[in-house]
């Protein structure tokens, strides 16, 4: 096998340009998987946050005393930063007595609904 002499010694130019290809890829990869989870994480984040607006919402209603108006309503509120619209809805049963309360929760300026609970309520 013929060596190099030693003044020439180290890595050529292609092998450094090689070494720092495969780098980039690499660089790109880990940077392009940080994205997906940050966008993963902040989604389960406005589910979960959604899924608490909708709970308290829904407490409140079934813990109102009254007569129930069959109808619908939506309000927006705040909660953890951000600005939520509550829709409910109470639709009366056939079975008497029964309202069936419906209640969607979604960010303020977006259309997709990140929770939703059914149940229901008897008339008082």
């Amino acid at each position: 096998m013929i060596g190099r002499p030693e003044s020439e010694k180290g890595m050529t130019l292609v092998e450094v340009l090689v070494a720092l290809t495969i780098l980039a890829g690499v660089a790109g990869a880990v940077l392009l998987m940080t994205a997906q989870s940050a966008r993963a994480a902040a989604s389960v984040e406005n589910k979960l946050l959604a899924r608490i607006v909708a709970d308290n919402a829904a407490v409140t209603a079934l813990a109102l005393n009254g007569s129930i108006q069959a109808g619908s309503n939506i309000t927006e509120l705040e909660f953890a930063d951000q600005q939520w619209l509550v829709s409910q809805t109470f639709m009366p049963l056939e079975a008497g007595g029964l309202y069936q309360l419906q209640i969607t929760v979604q960010l303020a300026g977006f259309d997709q609904m990140l929770a939703r609970i059914d149940t229901l309520k008897a008339a008082s």
